[in-house]
């Protein structure tokens, strides 16, 4: 009789445990959440399908991996921008708020991607994967550890390479519920989330570690994006927001030419496909 109450006073102190860590995944998702102003155009950098709906400007360098595409083949369903967060193709002051997550740690001078959220808006939302995050879970694409000091100021140091163990994590992640579960109730451990006005505190103590992944397949995004087109996926994109665009090269204003926009300040000339314009220095060709 006494294993059998050790055994059912181990079942309830497991359903008392699942249902705390239930509970604690609310008030952790709500500290974890961006709020962006019900005014004013809000852009969100590194765009996956869980965009906030207040987005209305998704960008992103690699559209293959993050930028905003349903799962059921309807595509976006925003005005979509090929961009680089160090380099935003937007008139200063073009939004009201700004989103970023994973795509800050991809990148290679987080200094320069804070500079330019501070540029294009008054304030904004980051959420990065935290040093544990980093050590335990660690993609290709994250080239940073980052910690987060008491005055909400992001401190960035050098990552080796993809911890060894990386890919076993994220798969028993992605298999198991009760992990998913446990990493949704400490998401503060997960996640370091900071509401920025005016600017954004980031510190650099080291160079950016290694590019595991590879770098952006222009020329498969810009077949993908034909395609997407093609079957009328890509969403139009209003005169409005066309005149917030800029040089990523200059910050100069572009001319639209056909499939291509022009920046006679730089003398680059960025592709369009459909309604998508790709605003990366490595995809301009001379005007």
């Amino acid at each position: 009789m006494s294993r059998i109450g050790a055994v059912a006073g181990q079942g309830r102190e497991t359903f008392d445990g699942a249902r705390k860590e239930i509970a604690q995944t609310r008030q952790e998702s709500l500290r974890h959440r961006p709020d962006p102003p019900e005014e004013g155009l809000v852009l969100d950098i590194g765009s996956g399908p869980a965009a906030d709906p207040r987005v209305g400007v998704p960008t992103d360098p690699d559209v293959l991996l993050t930028a905003e595409r349903a799962t059921d083949g309807a595509g976006p369903t925003r005005p979509l921008v090929i961009a680089d967060p160090e380099h935003l193709p937007f008139a200063a002051g073009a939004f009201a708020y700004t989103i970023i997550d994973e795509a800050f740690t991809a990148a290679g001078d987080p200094a320069a991607v804070a500079a330019e959220l501070a540029r294009v808006s008054p304030r904004g939302f980051v959420q990065v994967p935290s040093r544990a995050s980093e050590l335990v879970f660690g993609g290709p694409r994250d080239r940073w550890l980052v910690d987060l000091e008491e005055d909400g100021t992001l401190v960035f140091a050098t990552k080796e390479g993809e911890p060894p163990g990386a890919a076993d994590a994220s798969a028993a992640f992605d298999e198991s519920l009760l992990i998913r579960l446990g990493w949704a109730a400490h998401r503060s451990r997960w996640r370091h989330s900071v509401a920025w006005e005016d600017t954004l505190a980031v510190r650099v103590t080291g160079p950016a570690g290694p590019r595991i992944a590879p770098p952006v397949d222009l020329e498969r995004v810009q077949a993908h994006l034909e395609e997407e087109n093609r079957r009328g996926h890509l969403p139009f994109m209003a005169p409005e927001i066309m005149d917030l665009l800029r040089c990523p090269a200059s910050g100069a204003a572009l001319t639209r030419r056909g499939r291509w926009m022009d920046c006679a300040d730089s003398g680059l000339s960025y592709p369009v496909v459909g309604p998508v314009p790709l605003l990366l220095v490595a995809a301009a060709q001379p005007l």
